[in-house]
């Protein structure tokens, strides 16, 4: 009996769809001469319905994650070289960093809109030059880990899936975004073990100094006060938090 996934993404203004397939297909084409689990692309179809990329099928279901193997595959993506001339959609055009001050400083004020004691957002220029040194390395970043794009097997890891949110910069950024997504069980990650799979292969990656105020950023959540950028809000920790990809 024929076996497939069917994952729908409707694309992302002012990106089409068929862009963001054509990354996925850069991506995974890229990667899995590699060795990395991603499915081999095939062909990107124009239907009446929209774009479809057909990859071979990859095994496994989005459940019981070993941290230990998710941490070594992040630490193999950021010693494996960027495809050649990718321009990553989710930097709208922008360096990284600009790409990300942006993102947080709109996101912040559409925050505000739903809690006005919120203080203002960091503009776009503050926040642009306090986040330059995630564009001071250049490695591939996937930024969406968690249970539902890992496929697993047996115990193994057998598919790593949607590359639509991929950046390229400083793999920091990577365990920043991970740290962010490890406090919600649905998530499927355990933040600790992650890490020490990635120390099992690499050094953990360090920011410069001058980002340390700015460590809670994710590149789709938001942390800052009236004075200084705060880490967002973690169970049994104090501190203001922001709000995540919706």
């Amino acid at each position: 009996m024929p076996r497939y996934h069917v994952y729908r993404f409707p694309g992302r203004k002012p990106f089409s769809a068929t862009r963001s397939l054509r990354q996925e297909w850069r991506i995974c084409a890229h990667l899995h001469p590699r060795g990395f689990p991603v499915a081999e692309p095939l062909e990107l179809v124009e239907t009446a319905a929209g774009p479809v990329l057909v990859s071979r099928f990859l095994p496994g279901e989005p459940a019981g994650l070993d941290g230990g193997q998710v941490g070594e595959l992040l630490a193999r993506l950021h010693d494996t070289p960027v495809p050649p001339r990718l321009a990553p959609v989710d930097h709208d055009g922008y360096p990284v960093a600009e790409a990300i001050g942006r993102r947080l400083s709109r996101r912040w004020e559409q925050l505000r809109a739903y809690l006005p004691d919120l203080p203002e957002a960091p503009s776009v220029e503050r926040a642009t030059a306090a986040l330059a040194p995630v564009g001071r390395a250049a490695v591939l970043l996937h930024l969406d880990l968690r249970a539902d794009n890992l496929l697993t097997e047996h115990g193994r890891i057998t598919g790593w899936v949607d590359w639509t949110c991929a950046m390229v910069g400083h793999p920091g950024a990577e365990l920043a975004r991970l740290s962010e997504y490890a406090q919600l069980p649905e998530n499927g990650l355990r933040e600790r073990d992650v890490l020490a799979g990635y120390r099992g292969r690499a050094a953990l990656p360090v920011l410069e100094p001058a980002l340390e105020p700015w460590s809670g950023w994710t590149p789709y959540s938001c942390s800052a006060s009236s004075s200084s950028p705060t880490r967002p809000t973690r169970p049994g920790r104090s501190g203001s938090g922001g709000g995540s990809r919706n």
